[in-house]
């Protein structure tokens, strides 16, 4: 009679042993495959995404079953050693259960592990789903947590990671639009992050960005300003600045201070650098203003608040535009006088 129930107990007790993950192809696999792929499409944050779908090891097993198992998998390995012992004294019956008992915590262990890399991958795959990750609600984000019952501090660390791998992959190309700044903001709101993560996963991605761009990079490069790693480190120095520009004045510039200091740059050249990305968004708004109808002071005054142009900045280009359209009206009278004549 024991052995017919441990018989059927027993696919309970060992539900711990994972089949191994499926083996890419070395076509796939290989550093050609990844260069060539590379080439077909533009890097971008959704890139980090990609990975933590493509690296995730083990299987991801719907939160229902990992529930169940988690339940089951030690009390079914407790009974299961008790009637598989064969004895017919009670201790050695409790002993073989106690033995048996061990490895459904063991089992138990590695479906906590399951669980915690199938919460990871369904928070990529969410992220991947939205036609702006910024979309995603931290509703949402909140209820992968659930479904996977993945530990605070385990779920924190992750989406930090996700934050600052998906900072970093933005900024291995140089192209930049002009509401990437405000969506990136938004983008650390959606996932939930404390001020204090953001910080930290925006300090780790310049980390990033520096050996990407910096460490490797000729000196020639690093100061050529129309070279893609400079443009590439000016992009990530823009993105920072716009990431704490709601931050108090404090606490944004110890975050802007850390960073700086971590490229070899001051608080002027800091400024400098972003000033450089964001006055060529401004001036295309400017060129509207003179240009077309509708365009007026409140409208490039949100142009400026989401670009974040400073008041200096705008002082000049506001001067320098408004000396255009005056030197454009007076060649377009001067050469309208002169077909009169």
């Amino acid at each position: 009679m024991k052995l017919h129930l441990a018989l059927l107990l027993l696919p309970l007790t060992t539900s711990f042993v994972l089949p191994p993950a499926p083996v890419l192809s070395p076509a796939f696999s290989s550093p050609a495959f990844s260069r060539t792929a590379s080439y077909l499409v533009a890097p971008s944050g959704r890139d980090a995404l990609d990975t933590v779908v493509s690296t995730s090891k083990g299987p991801i097993l719907p939160p229902p079953i990992l529930t169940a198992a988690r339940t089951l998998s030690v009390p079914a390995s407790l009974v299961t050693g008790y009637l598989i012992t064969p004895s017919r004294r009670m201790l050695a019956s409790i002993v073989g259960s106690a033995l048996t008992g061990t490895f459904g915590v063991v089992g138990r262990s590695k479906l906590e592990d399951v669980a915690i890399g199938g919460g990871k991958v369904q928070l990529a795959k969410l992220l991947l789903s939205k036609e702006k990750v910024e979309d995603v609600t931290p509703a949402e984000v909140s209820a992968v947590q659930k479904a996977y019952n993945v530990p605070d501090f385990e779920w924190s660390t992750f989406k930090s990671d996700i934050y600052r791998d998906y900072l970093r992959a933005e900024c291995k190309i140089s192209t930049l639009k002009t509401a990437d700044g405000a969506a990136i903001r938004s983008f650390g709101r959606s996932l939930g992050l404390s001020p204090v993560q953001v910080g930290m996963a925006v300090y780790d991605a310049a980390s990033g960005v520096y050996q990407d761009h910096v460490a490797w990079a000729a000196e020639e490069d690093l100061k050529d300003k129309e070279g893609e790693e400079y443009r590439c480190v000016g992009k990530f120095l823009y993105l920072a600045g716009q990431i704490f520009k709601d931050e108090g004045a404090e606490e944004r510039q110890y975050e802007v201070g850390r960073i700086s200091k971590l490229f070899g740059l001051d608080a002027t050249q800091f400024a400098d650098r972003v000033g450089e990305v964001a006055r060529p968004f401004y001036e295309r708004a400017l060129t509207s203003a003179r240009t077309k109808e509708g365009v007026g002071a409140d409208m490039l005054r949100r142009a400026r608040d989401t670009i974040g142009v400073t008041d200096g900045d705008m002082v000049r280009m506001h001067e320098d535009c408004y000396s255009q359209a005056v030197g454009a009206v007076l060649e377009e009278e001067g050469s309208v006088g002169g077909d009169e004549l």
